[in-house]
């Protein structure tokens, strides 16, 4: 447990994508306040060209990666259905980054390496814009 020491060539992507979707599957996630009720996120592994798709939903963990030349019908939908999209860099802060809870906000967040008191993607959002985040 704690950091981990692989001592393995393991890359991940410097700059991350984050979706802010309007709307998601999950009946009970749908009345949650705020207009955007799910987060995921994408990112480019540099020396591959491969993307990676994180989308951390109730019931499970999505993971994909997908080849350069496949990822643009993942863009479409991903992007789809008003979705709003922040392009942030990898954050990694020093110190210990705990993250309480399972659901998309702090998983997400987790991943990017931002600190975050957020529990709806709405407040992740305005976290993300303050933190650098780019609305693209």
């Amino acid at each position: 447990m704690g950091d981990s020491s692989l001592a393995l060539p393991i890359e991940t992507p410097f700059t991350w994508f984050v979706c802010f979707h309007p709307s998601c599957a999950s009946r009970w996630v749908r009345l949650i306040p705020g207009r955007y009720k799910h987060v995921s996120c994408f990112g480019q592994v540099p020396s591959t060209g491969a993307w990676v798709f994180c989308d951390p939903a109730i019931d499970w963990m999505r993971l994909s990666v997908v080849a350069d030349e496949d990822a643009d019908d993942v863009f479409k939908v991903w992007t789809a259905n008003g979705a709003k999209i922040v392009r942030i860099n990898l954050q990694r802060k020093t110190g210990r980054h705990w993250r309480l809870g399972f659901w998309c906000v702090p998983t997400v967040a987790h991943i990017l390496g931002v600190r975050s008191r957020a529990v709806r993607p709405d407040g992740f959002l305005r976290e993300l814009l303050q933190q650098g985040g780019e609305l693209l």
